[in-house]
């Protein structure tokens, strides 16, 4: 089958510009075997959404206490080990998505004794074993070893009441060796002193450590232990309750590169309604963020399969406008990185035009993709710098290709519109093809958007989209906010669009092509496609619904030829033209061109009503073929040019449609 041709082609109006030296491009390692077949599966979400800050907590559950303990403290048996103390144990469930202690950590207890030197306070991770902290080491004492001597003398004379409890936290500005300072017998501190009832940690003598910020990223779920010892005679206590706060909890940090389900993370959903096996996927995402490296991410497949794409970092840059693939790169100067060291344009198109390459497990998957599949995004740093999310992408590629349905197919010569030719609209076979957008961002471009009688690729005749970044001002220019795009609508659903994309291909520091093809129809959402590429070394590689050329490529062969096929009935179908990363700025010495060439398709079937209608009359009776899926024989039409039978436009009234198959039963 002849495809429909869209060519990329240069214009060479001087030398290559030296600098950067890229033995390839961005995509040095393709995402399909050239010369094999794959469709092309694409889905969109623009609804828009704030995203979660998950670092404050998030709806995890920070606080755990006991209380009703009525806990007498054994009185003079401290020794400095942990069995001389009297000890109760909370156990806390692991909370999966929120069990990561972010800080900061805090005890509180509620207690009775009535000679607080006496005391030693400490906090057990017993289960699984962890860091252990002292608290209070008897306040007042000069302790020479932690082992309950009184060689030092008995410490402060203050009494504890359960009413009045005691909280340890770093924050504190009064350590708890001076609690009950100047108070005095027979006082109770937080009581009769007032302010302060909260106290710093100190370990005194302690080898254990007296900072709680040490938990902050362990896990919460296990076993905790509070211990009490009296190292003194006489003198005695109860425990009553004590609790725990863990401040703020959330995923586990850094280890957990996902947002998790039902963490509280924004989902943002694509429903695939084809019955499919996805060997890569590719995902756009958009998002405003004054701190962008605050951002995690993650991709949930129907099966609960987890794709991380985007890890918290220190990037403070602003935005994201990335297109996240397996493939990688070769190349330097921040090409491909997640973290570029510039911000991201996010209000405006083209979008998804930054490619970040080497996301592991992209590629050579085996997904099951009909379902639901997930984007999760949260913000994971709890700076009052919170973002939004604004749109997305999922690009799902099987190993399988579509059959041609049409028996013959209307063709239109972009040439015969005439030589550097504005264009409009052509009509064929009953169908009129309207450019209905051609958008230039930036500007970036000269002499675009019209048609020629030349020859590129190999093919005749060509519509053509041109990049001249010497025609904007700035330097460096971002390529960022450059392209084109195009969009043709037929003015009847088409069947079996074909065309392709030739001379893709790279030069360094000069120019870069990235293309996308997108087309709808009847049906909402985009219509997948078939995409191929000529045997042999292409100068470009694949990767999600994106190409991009990775070596030059000579202008007439077809070593830069990628080919389009859509077997589903189509109503728009657009090129979309980026600049890529190679762009050097203002004078730029060779520009970027892009060509169409013929459109093939058919739209109607003439063999497929009754003889009465006069089927093969010319522009007799037919069925358009909008929904040739919906019909009621026991054969969807197949497609033709023409009515009349010979020449190839028609297969005799189709008694020998595509396969041999009549559709001809006079239901349809």
């Amino acid at each position: 089958m002849f495809p429909l041709r869209v060519l990329c082609t240069r214009f060479k109006t001087g030398t290559s510009k030296t600098g950067r030296i890229l033995a390839t491009s961005l995509l040095a390692a393709a995402a399909l075997t050239q010369g094999a077949a794959a469709h092309v599966y694409q889905f969109d979400n623009t609804t828009g959404a704030a995203i979660p800050t998950l670092s404050a907590g998030g709806g995890g559950t920070a606080v755990y206490s006991q209380s009703g303990l009525n806990l007498a403290i054994a009185d003079n048996t401290y020794n400095g080990s942990q069995a001389s103390m009297t000890c109760t144990t909370m156990v806390i469930a692991p909370e999966p998505g929120f069990n990561a202690i972010n800080g900061p950590v805090t005890v509180t207890i509620a207690m009775s004794h009535t000679y607080v030197g006496d005391l030693v306070i400490k906090l057990f991770r017993t289960s699984p074993a962890g860091d252990n902290f002292t608290l209070v080491s008897r306040p007042g004492v000069s302790e020479s070893a932690d082992n309950g001597n009184d060689a030092n003398g008995w410490g402060d004379t203050s009494n504890l009441a359960i009413g009045f409890p005691l909280t340890y936290a770093a924050s504190a500005t009064t350590e708890s060796e001076d609690m009950g300072a100047g108070l005095g017998d027979d006082t109770t501190i937080c009581q009769s002193g007032g302010s302060p009832c909260t106290y710093n940690p100190n370990n005194g003598a302690s080898l254990q450590s007296e900072d709680l910020a040490d938990l902050n990223g362990d896990n919460k779920g296990g076993s905790w232990s509070l211990c009490i010892g009296d190292a003194g005679p006489g003198d005695t206590g109860t425990l009553a309750g004590w609790s725990i706060n863990f401040g703020s909890v959330g995923p586990p940090d850094p280890s957990d590169a996902n947002c998790d389900a039902g963490t509280g993370s924004l989902s943002v959903t694509f429903g695939v309604s084809d019955t499919f096996t996805a060997t890569s996927l590719a995902v756009g995402l958009n998002a405003s963020h004054a701190n962008r490296g605050d951002i995690r991410a993650s991709l949930a497949a129907p099966d609960g399969t987890v794709y991380p794409l985007i890890t918290q970092s220190g990037d403070t840059d602003d935005n994201y406008d990335i297109y996240l693939i397996a493939n990688t790169d070769s190349g330097s100067d921040n090409v491909g990185l997640l973290d570029d060291n510039d911000s991201d344009p996010a209000a405006t198109a083209p979008y998804f035009n930054r490619l970040v390459n080497g996301i592991s497990g992209l590629d050579g998957v085996s997904e099951s993709a009909n379902g639901t599949w997930t984007l999760r995004l949260c913000d994971r740093t709890d700076n009052s710098v919170t973002g939004t999310f604004n749109r997305a992408r999922l690009a799902l590629v099987d190993s399988a290709a579509s059959a041609q349905v049409c028996t013959s197919r209307l063709t239109y010569n972009w040439g015969a519109n005439g030589q550097n030719a504005n264009f409009t609209s052509f009509t064929v076979g009953g169908i009129t093809v309207t450019e209905t957008a051609a958008l230039n961002y930036l500007g970036a471009g000269a002499n675009n958007f019209t048609t020629s009688t030349e020859s590129d690729g190999g093919q005749a005749g060509f519509y053509r989209l041109y990049m001249a970044p010497e025609s904007i001002d700035g330097d460096p220019l971002d390529y960022e906010d450059m392209g084109q795009l195009v969009t043709f609508s037929f003015s009847e659903t088409v069947q079996d669009l074909e065309f392709s994309l030739t001379d893709n291909d790279w030069a360094n520091s000069d120019f870069e092509d990235i293309l996308r093809v997108e087309g709808t129809g009847p049906l909402a959402g985009y219509a997948r496609y078939t995409r191929s590429a000529a045997s042999g070394t292409p100068s470009f590689s694949f990767a999600g619904d994106i190409l991009e050329g990775d070596t030059e490529n000579v202008n007439t062969t077809n070593g830069g030829t990628s080919t389009y096929f859509f077997d589903r009935g189509l109503n728009t179908a657009s090129v979309i033209y980026l600049s890529g990363n190679e762009v050097a700025g203002t004078g730029e010495p060779n520009d970027q061109l892009v060509t169409i060439t013929d459109f093939q398709f058919c739209a109607f079937d003439f063999g497929d009503a009754p003889d009465t209608y006069g089927t093969l009359l010319n522009n007799g009776a037919h069925h358009i073929l909008g929904r040739r899926l919906v019909h009621l024989g026991a054969n969807a039409p197949d497609g033709e040019i023409d009515g009349q039978t010979g020449g190839g436009v028609a297969t005799a009234d189709d008694g020998a449609g595509v396969g041999s198959i009549n559709d001809e039963d006079g239901t349809e």
